[in-house]
């Protein structure tokens, strides 16, 4: 016996539900002279634990003010990792048919009516309607060419390109109810194409990442076309312009000098020593040190201040933590001493800094 599908054919195994609300149930689907007769629903449960800002979120969607109690009925909610659900499936078909199933069956019946309708029958039909119209996507040459240009980080012809050449007409339609929508969608696909460009090009993987969830939270708040088409150009120059300090900071000198700004850069917020430098690029201590001062005019452990500096001003100019939390982020000894470096490279103190930037 089997369960019964959306489309009134029979599924051999029990169906796994995701709701909009990330919640689980199993449904074992009863037949009865070949009809469906009905239903047993084991539910609801979660993969894991949902973080406070998606259920925050998903209050907005719900337009519910009683975030509190949403948040205790997520608490209350049993967490069934995704293997253990299809374990309880199988044991639930067994107990209503006396059929033992193995999760590669049931994960295949799931794919089987997971999807709501073909998309693939449609292809063809839309392909068609574009030729015939002369309505084609954009040349897959241009937006080849943007990628290359923000991977090398020339964000001057980045602005050129997106000025004379961007369009958001040929890009399909990538929302039928709204315009609006249709244009942060494509904001959005742009953005996280570009991010994957600014990482091939040198971008700290956590750097473009936080850039496009920034981009994409702004850009969601938005309510007029032109605003999203603003911040979508702003966002792919700004990643091709990251990638263009990236290199002018770290091709500089020999490879063994520019792996250590690489390192140096990817864990400023980490434990920084000569002896873990050394050992990276293989070389004697008092050799890298001298070679580094040559090529760079600067000792490594003044370069590593200036840096933590640099990182400093952006967390001081941009967050609201306190100069505790940003000198201990930053590994400096304590507050004195952060007070005193980062004078010497800023010129004046953290807080004179912070109130300057805010004025």
């Amino acid at each position: 016996m089997a369960g019964l599908s959306p489309a009134g054919g029979f599924v051999d195994g029990p169906l796994i539900h995701v709701t909009s609300l990330l919640e689980n149930y199993i449904e074992v689907r009863l037949e009865e002279d070949s009809e469906y007769a009905g239903s047993f629903i084991a539910g609801p449960s979660l993969y894991g634990s949902v973080p406070e800002k998606i259920i925050n979120g998903i209050g907005e969607d719900m337009k519910r003010t009683d975030k509190a109690a949403l948040q205790r009925y997520y608490d209350n909610l049993t967490i069934i990792p995704q293997k253990r659900l299809l374990h309880a499936a199988a044991l639930l078909y067994y107990l209503v048919y006396g059929k033992r199933l193995d999760i590669t069956q049931i994960r295949l019946a799931n794919g089987s009516v997971e999807t709501p309708f073909r998309i693939s029958d449609q292809i063809d039909i839309e392909v068609s309607d574009r030729l015939n119209n002369d309505s084609l996507h954009h040349d897959r040459v241009y937006e080849m060419r943007l990628m290359e240009l923000i991977k090398e980080g020339r964000d001057v012809e980045v602005a050129r390109e997106l000025s004379i050449g961007f369009a958001t007409e040929g890009v399909g339609t990538l929302s039928k109810r709204s315009h609006l929508r249709h244009l942060k969608n494509l904001a959005i696909a742009g953005i996280s194409i570009a991010t994957r460009a600014a990482m091939d090009g040198g971008v700290h993987p956590e750097i473009a990442y936080t850039m496009s969830d920034l981009y994409i939270q702004q850009i969601e708040e938005m309510h007029k076309p032109k605003e999203v088409d603003k911040a979508m150009k702003q966002a792919l120059i700004e990643f091709a312009s990251r990638v263009k300090e990236g290199i002018e900071d770290h091709v500089s000198g020999s490879g063994a000098v520019s792996t250590c700004k690489r390192y140096i850069f990817n864990h400023l917020y980490g434990e920084l020593s000569l002896e873990t430098l050394s050992g990276l690029v293989h070389m004697n201590s008092s050799y890298l040190s001298r070679l580094f001062k040559k090529e760079t005019g600067m000792s490594l452990t003044d370069y590593i201040q200036s840096k933590r500096v640099d990182e400093a001003k952006k967390l001081l100019a941009l967050t609201s933590l306190s100069l505790s939390d940003i000198y201990s982020r930053l590994h400096f000894n304590d507050q004195s001493y952060f007070i005193k470096v980062f004078k010497k490279w800023a010129g004046m103190t953290p807080r004179q800094y912070r109130n300057d930037i805010k004025k």
